[in-house]
């Protein structure tokens, strides 16, 4: 998850937007932090938190693939295989 949120880094609000996060929720994160890594790590924690078992890898890889986030995707192949609830 941390490579991940390092990639996405200022551009984790566009990904929020494909995760179906709210403005409210976008607020937050930004309040609660100004280091966007960190933001980019609390969406996924909070989007992870929200949808539970639903918030699979591969759920996660077509979110990231519809905001045009292919080049992260790309390399996520091998994680796929260990991935393991965060």
């Amino acid at each position: 998850m941390d490579e991940i949120a390092a990639k996405l880094g200022s551009q984790w609000k566009t990904l929020a937007d494909h995760l179906e996060m709210s403005e409210k929720e976008i607020r937050v994160i930004e309040s609660d932090s100004e280091d966007v890594e960190l933001q980019a790590k609390m969406l996924l924690v909070a989007w992870q938190d929200r949808e539970g078992p639903q918030a699979t890898m591969e759920s996660l890889v077509t979110a990231l693939n519809s905001a045009g986030f292919n080049n992260i995707t790309e390399g996520l192949n091998e994680f796929t295989v260990a991935f393991v609830a965060w």
